[in-house]
């Protein structure tokens, strides 16, 4: 296993070194070529480190907001503690996300989404909102949740504060207490949500500590006992995305520009050419220039009864007035 998992590796960062080339000359086809703003395509699945094992690929993050609006939601994984939330709880933790992250959208989205059912509003408000914030799977949304939470009461009258750091707790105002919101979650529960007035302080702190320690952990060792107890089921469709980083929508537009390329440099070829050739008969007329001004200055000239300057002159002045009596 444990030369599968060093044979995996290798293999992976020669991948990801080929395809950060191809990346690299799309950019600057695009930048330098094309004169265009360069968009880099999806390039998560790059961020993996070591073999994929499908039964601990988390849950994408737009399907789980679509099964807990829909009250499709199960979470097979979780065990009845007070970190469970019932579908109920994750509804309303997502209708507050939403309520309180609307700048995170464009306001021409939001007027678009008007006459849209409630469900299919917040949908597409989460989608953005998540997208924003980089929440991307449902370990992510779990997580998340847990900073909207106040405290959870068990029926046996335990109380587990889980939420501390935003002062959370009833909001008071002129000494008169305000209660938040209660759930009965699973288990006949007691749920309290966190004040809205809190709701951007807790998505902040989610964003601070929950993304350093992700970050920290992101190259955790890869651990199976045997490759038998490995499910190998997105092992193509994992290796796959490496030679598409660069689709055939980009390729067609390589190769066109290759085509007009080629075009260009035969054209600028042909000119250079011409370029030469009109060079090597101008400085052939220099030199027959000065041959000619040599002979007609020569002692010979005088010599001669008729000098072959003066006939020149003489027909030079022929010339000139045949041309004078033409425009008459």
């Amino acid at each position: 296993m444990e030369k599968f998992h060093e044979l995996w590796i290798m293999n992976e960062e020669r991948c990801k070194e080929m395809a950060q080339k191809l990346l690299d000359a799309d950019r600057i086809i695009f930048e330098q070529q094309l004169g265009l703003n360069w968009i880099p395509p999806e390039l998560d699945f790059m961020n993996n480190i070591g073999p994929i094992d499908a039964t601990r690929v988390p849950k994408p993050s737009i399907d789980v907001v679509r099964e807990i609006l829909t009250d499709q939601y199960t979470d097979d994984t979780a065990k009845q503690t007070t970190s469970h939330l019932s579908n109920t709880s994750m509804k309303n933790i997502l209708e507050l996300i939403c309520d309180e992250g609307d700048f995170l959208i464009e306001p021409k989205l939001l007027a678009l989404l008007e006459p849209l059912d409630s469900n299919e509003k917040n949908l597409i408000k989460l989608d953005g909102i998540f997208r924003a914030l980089k929440i991307e799977n449902e370990e992510d949304i779990k997580i998340m949740a847990k900073y909207f939470i106040d405290y959870i009461q068990q029926k046996n009258g335990q109380r587990t504060k889980v939420y501390v750091s935003s002062g959370a707790g009833p909001e008071t105002e002129d000494g008169a207490e305000t209660d938040n919101e209660h759930i009965t979650d699973a288990g006949d529960s007691h749920v309290e949500l966190i004040h809205p007035n809190h709701a951007l302080k807790a998505l902040r702190e989610f964003l601070e500590e929950y993304r350093g320690q992700r970050k920290a952990t992101s190259q955790v060792a890869y651990q199976v006992a045997t490759l038998d107890d490995r499910d190998d089921s997105l092992d193509k469709e994992y290796w796959s995305k490496y030679p598409n980083v660069v689709d055939d929508k980009r390729e067609h537009l390589w190769d066109a520009l290759l085509s007009g390329l080629q075009k260009y440099h035969s054209i600028l070829t042909a000119r250079a050419k011409l370029m030469d050739e009109n060079n090597s008969l101008a400085k052939q007329n220099d030199e027959l220039r000065l041959l000619l001004s040599k002979y007609m200055q020569s002692k010979v000239n005088q010599e001669l009864q008729i000098p072959p300057s003066q006939i020149i002159q003489l027909q030079l002045a022929e010339q000139s007035a045949g041309n004078n009596s033409g425009v008459f």
